[in-house]
């Protein structure tokens, strides 16, 4: 220690130092941590799991338009009591009609396949709940905002 009671350049570098790296630390734990769950919550998104791939309007012979619409299990993991109810919506957003689809179990890879003749005044439609198990843990989604016929969550095979 010097005379006047201060220490060197050397010695208050040495005693910040620990400090220094435990702040750096503690600020890289700030933003890795944070970063981590948004890229786990995005790669494990509920709303992707069982997601709906086709969402088509027939029309028939006699005039009428039926909606085929499929929803697959996209996810690893085994789906049970699933249960899905689409609304079909006029022009202004209102619902005209619905149908419900159920499924006591859906194994990776496996579809829920909907059909329904529509109503005449249907512009569009709306998953507005879409609900599954996973071992002991219940999950019930929606609704999502209003599609129109032909839009898909993903393309899926």
């Amino acid at each position: 220690m010097a005379k006047d009671g201060k220490e060197g350049k050397e010695g208050g570098g040495r005693r910040r130092r620990p400090w220094v790296i435990a702040a750096w630390t503690s600020v890289a734990w700030l933003i890795a941590v944070p970063l981590f769950a948004l890229w786990a919550m995005a790669a494990t998104d509920d709303d992707e799991n069982v997601a709906l791939t086709r969402n088509d309007v027939v029309r028939e012979a006699s005039g009428g338009r039926t909606w085929h619409g499929t929803f697959t299990n996209r996810a690893d993991s085994l789906y049970r009591e699933v249960a899905v109810e689409i609304r079909f919506l006029d022009r202004n957003g209102k619902p005209v009609g619905k149908v419900g689809g159920r499924a006591d179990r859906l194994e990776p890879g496996a579809r829920l396949d909907l059909k329904a003749a529509l109503p005449s005044g249907a512009a569009g439609m709306q998953v507005y709940s879409l609900q599954w198990r996973t071992g002991e843990v219940g999950r019930l989604l929606g609704p999502w905002a209003p599609w129109p016929f032909g839009h898909v969550q993903t393309n899926w095979p």
